[in-house]
C-alpha cells in the first residue's frame, strides 16, 4: 500500500473518531440540560403545590362549620340560659381563658398581615404567621365545641370567617399585583378594590365581632351575680 493510500485511510479514521467525540460531547449536554430543565420544572411544581395547599386549607376552613355569611355579620342568636353552678361557671372561665388568647392572636396577626402588604413591607413571615393562626382557632373551635355556649360559637366561627376573607383577599392582592394588569390604570382599580374590600371586613367587621366576643364573654362571666 502506497503512502497516499495511508494517509487518506488514517484521515478518514481521524474524521470518524472526530465525528464520534463531537457526537458524545452533544449528548452529554442534551442529557444535562434535560435534567437542568427537569430539575426546574420540578421546584415550580413543589411551589405550585405549595399555594394550592395553603388556599385549599384556608378555603376549607372558610367552608367547614361556617354559616352562611351575606357580606354582613349577623349577631348570633343567643342561647337558654344554662346551669350558673359553681363548677360550671369555673369550668367555663377556664375555657375562656384559653379561648381569647388564641382569638385575639388570629385578629392581631391578621392585621399585622394587611398592614404589611398594605405598607409594601416583607409579608413573607406574617402571611405565613395569619394563616398558623387561623388553623390554630379552627382547632381551637372544634376542641371546644361541646363546652361552650353557642352564642360563643357562633362569635368564633363568624370572627373566624372574616379573618379569613380578609387574608385571602390581602393574597388576591399580592397575585393581581404581580401580574401584568399589575402596571395598567385598570389592575390600579383592581387593587384599590381589593384593599376596600380587607379594610371592611377588617376594621369594621372583625373588630366588632372582636368587641361582641369580649361583651359575650363578660356576660357569660357575671351571670350568676344577683
Amino acid at each position: 500500500m502506497d503512502t497516499d493510500a495511508i494517509l487518506a485511510l488514517l484521515d478518514g479514521q481521524y474524521l470518524l473518531i472526530l465525528g464520534a467525540v463531537l457526537l458524545i460531547i452533544a449528548l452529554v449536554a442534551i442529557i444535562k440540560l434535560r435534567g437542568s430543565v427537569h430539575q426546574l420544572g420540578q421546584e415550580h411544581d413543589q411551589l405550585t403545590r405549595r399555594l394550592d395547599t395553603l388556599w385549599h386549607d384556608l378555603d376549607a376552613m372558610h367552608q367547614d362549620d361556617t354559616p352562611s355569611l351575606s357580606g354582613k355579620s349577623k349577631a348570633p342568636t343567643t342561647s337558654a340560659t344554662p346551669d350558673t353552678s359553681p363548677e360550671l361557671l369555673l369550668a367555663e372561665r377556664r375555657l375562656f381563658e384559653g379561648l381569647w388568647p388564641v382569638a385575639w392572636a388570629l385578629h392581631d396577626k391578621v392585621g399585622g398581615f394587611l398592614r404589611a402588604v398594605e405598607s409594601g413591607d416583607p409579608h413573607s413571615e406574617s402571611r405565613l404567621a395569619a394563616r398558623n393562626a387561623a388553623l390554630e382557632m379552627r382547632s381551637q373551635i372544634n376542641r371546644s365545641r361541646p363546652f361552650f355556649d353557642a352564642e360563643i360559637e357562633g362569635i368564633l366561627t363568624q370572627l373566624v370567617d372574616i379573618e379569613i376573607k380578609a387574608h385571602l383577599t390581602a393574597c388576591q392582592y399580592l397575585d393581581q399585583r404581580q401580574s401584568n394588569l399589575g402596571v395598567s390604570s385598570e389592575g390600579s382599580d383592581v387593587r384599590e378594590s381589593y384593599r376596600n374590600k380587607w379594610r371592611q371586613l377588617y376594621d369594621r367587621e372583625a373588630n366588632e365581632l372582636i368587641n361582641h366576643l369580649v361583651s359575650a364573654m363578660r356576660k357569660r362571666l357575671v351571670r350568676h351575680v344577683p
